[in-house]
């Protein structure tokens, strides 16, 4: 059944159709107006995405939809994968549990911070266009920031 919410419609399909319809997508076209069409082949998530707060959410309304579309397609995989390649996951070296999400999409590289709390839960913080080979030091310092906040208000509210 599908699930509708945001103009976003989720279709989840058993595994025994992704052939079927990997075929059907090479010869087809789906045309939908409004709104984007997200299909999940299984559905069985490995692991929960979450947003803190509305930094995540303002960098991704930035972006067109090509990278809006890539951006979902990487956050799928960091749910249903259980061992994600570092093509798309990566430690940030000298921090305290950071991580990265990678997204490219043609000769644009975008990066998310976050970070795991517990083991079946990613929450996403702030993200940036990559220009350069490292990773911007402020960008990094205000990752470390949002994830302390994160931290502390959540320690907050549960002592």
């Amino acid at each position: 059944m599908p699930i509708v919410c945001r103009n976003v419609i989720h279709l989840n399909f058993p595994e025994r159709f992704i052939l079927c319809f990997r075929r059907f997508l090479r010869k087809s076209a789906i045309y939908l107006r409004g709104c984007n069409l997200l299909i999940t082949f299984g559905g069985v998530k490995v692991r929960e995405v979450v947003v803190y707060k509305h930094y995540f959410e303002d960098f991704f309304k930035e972006q067109n939809r090509k990278v809006q579309d890539k951006i979902i397609k990487v956050l799928d995989i960091l749910e249903q994968v259980e061992r994600v390649p570092s093509t798309y996951l990566r430690y940030i070296e000298g921090t305290n549990g950071l991580f990265e999400v990678r997204v490219q999409s043609g000769n644009n590289i975008f990066r998310i911070f976050c970070c795991f709390d517990g083991n079946k839960l990613v929450v996403l913080f702030s993200g940036f266009q990559k220009k350069t080979q490292k990773t911007p030091p402020g960008e990094i310092a205000r990752a470390e920031r949002i994830m302390t906040e994160y931290y502390n208000e959540k320690n907050k509210n549960n002592g």
